[in-house]
């Protein structure tokens, strides 16, 4: 009778603990709110693909349902205890610094792509890797919102010209294929970077990774779930643009599909896909679901323990969360500057000159820019260089829609790296492009990246550089580059641009730092 006593009253003495502390729910979400606001700059970049773009048009939806997951997991983290999990600070603080430096960078998938691990190693930081477990697949499934699968676009892109080329050939279409063209006798086809069917391909493995989730316990079944909505996905777009070019054929370029609109055709092909996907899907969670009944798994209650978590860590790492906002809180200030550059005369040449060449780089949003020809004799030198006092998302030295070729008639045909001689007899390391020109001709160029007063001639270096610098504070860069019309190999003038041009290189070049 004793002993039974003391059991009713551990049990109720265990009941009374686990209600004691805080619950961990409403700390794990301030602490994942404070996350988000100390890497806000990921959301303004992400919210435009997420609204306007049709690739990524799903990421709201994604967003909502990742939150709902994490919702369903609140009962079972005020269910269980926390731990010390001290030795992913420092994974965390990596974190940080690799997302401060992406944004200093202005490199946006970087800012992009390291959020959702933030989010989850701030979560297995404060309150331990039980909790963190339970959040892996809610808190990752935000990568099918991000845009990191852009990187096999081009892969699908070609996927699909060869599938559609077979199908075509199948059924007998008179079609010639020409890289990404298809030419039929009524019409011609681009089988663009949109037509990959990139967006069926992240929604259907969206749709397969959370099916799996909710339904699924073993691995392989997820992983086979994957497989099949993969192809699915793939087969659907190919069937897509394959129809779309069949109806262009027997309809003279006609047809609805061809004239009006064939985006949302691919997603009813896509709903009808989703049929026999989910009949398959229902299939593999029945057989699944039978197996466990025979083999009876052992159930595993939830701890009735809570333990509280350390207000001095978790404040602490609130804090570290914030530390960014110290570096993307000064760009809301900073304006676009606007600087007058003046090449300066150079010693034994003629010039600056105004210049008559077609050639001219294109850097959007640069303080500053100039483009003059120096001459001394027969011999002719082009300089252009350019500055950015401050540097934002859209107006940076180094981005996606820069070009050292401009929008002209140019393309690169090679890349090299060279040096120019100063005239104290130091080499500077170059970029090098042959640019090449139907009507034109050849034009050879030589430039570098000034960050700060460093010379940099890798991209991705001067890249992280001008990063690290603007988490320093100094954002200034700009480049310096000299170019000469060519014939044949370039290879005489690549001899006169080492030992001539290095006088106007270093005038041009101490110039710029004095901006």
């Amino acid at each position: 009778m004793l002993a039974d006593t003391d059991e009713n009253y551990q049990q109720v003495t265990d009941q009374s603990f686990a209600g004691s502390g805080p619950a961990n729910w409403p700390i794990l979400m301030a602490c994942l709110a404070i996350a988000s606001l100390g890497m806000a700059p990921a959301f303004v970049s992400l919210w435009p693909k997420w609204w306007d773009s049709f690739t990524y048009s799903h990421g709201l939806l994604i967003v909502a349902i990742s939150l709902w997951l994490i919702w369903r997991q609140r009962e079972a983290c005020n269910d269980t205890s926390t731990e010390n999990a001290l030795w992913v600070i420092p994974l965390l603080v990596t974190a940080l610094f690799l997302w401060t430096l992406s944004f200093a960078a202005r490199v946006e998938i970087g800012v992009e792509a390291i959020l959702p691990a933030i989010l989850w190693l701030t979560v297995a930081a404060v309150f331990g890797m039980k909790i963190a477990r339970r959040l892996v697949f809610p808190i990752g499934f935000l990568y099918f919102a991000i845009p990191v699968w852009d990187f096999i676009n081009s892969t699908l892109q070609g996927a699909t010209i060869i599938a559609v080329d077979g199908i075509l050939d199948l059924l007998r279409v008179p079609a010639w294929i020409t890289g990404s063209s298809v030419q039929i006798p009524s019409g011609r086809f681009e089988i663009a970077g949109g037509c990959s069917g990139l967006h069926f391909f992240i929604v259907a493995l969206a749709i397969s990774a959370l099916y799996g989730h909710l339904y699924y316990r073993q691995l392989i079944n997820k992983a086979l779930l994957l497989f099949i909505a993969a192809s699915f996905a793939l087969v659907t777009n190919w069937l897509r643009v394959s129809t779309i070019i069949i109806a262009g054929h027997l309809t003279e370029m006609q047809s609805f599909l061809v004239k009006i609109d064939h985006y949302y055709f691919g997603w009813v092909l896509f709903g009808l896909m989703l049929i026999p996907f989910f009949y398959i899907a229902r299939s593999i969670e029945l057989r699944e679901a039978n197996i466990d009944a025979e083999q009876k798994p052992p159930s595993v209650a939830p701890s009735s323990i809570q333990t509280r978590v350390s207000a001095v860590l978790t404040t602490s790492i609130c804090l570290i969360l914030l530390l960014p906002v110290l570096v993307w809180g000064k760009s809301l200030t900073r304006q676009a500057v606007s600087l007058n550059i003046e090449l300066p005369s150079v010693t034994g040449w003629q010039g600056p000159l105004a210049t008559g060449i077609s050639w001219h780089p294109h850097y959007p949003g640069a303080s500053g820019e100039a483009l003059a020809t120096y001459r001394r004799s027969d011999l002719e030198i082009d300089v252009y260089a350019n500055w950015y006092a401050n540097q934002a998302q859209g107006r940076e030295l180094i981005g996606s829609g820069n070009s050292i070729a401009g929008q002209s008639m140019w393309r690169k045909a090679s890349a090299a790296r060279a040096s120019i001689v100063l005239a104290n007899g130091e080499q500077k390391a170059m970029r090098e492009f042959v640019l090449e020109s139907r009507r034109l001709g050849k034009r050879l160029v030589w430039y570098t990246y000034k960050i700060g007063s460093r010379s940099l001639v890798s991209p991705v270096e001067a890249k992280l550089w001008q990063g690290w610098q603007s988490m320093l504070g100094n954002g200034q860069a700009g480049l310096l580059a000299v170019s000469m019309a060519c014939e044949s190999d370039c290879a005489n003038e690549r001899r006169l641009l080492k030992d001539h041009a290095g006088s106007i290189y270093r005038r041009v070049n101490d110039g710029l730092l004095e901006l």
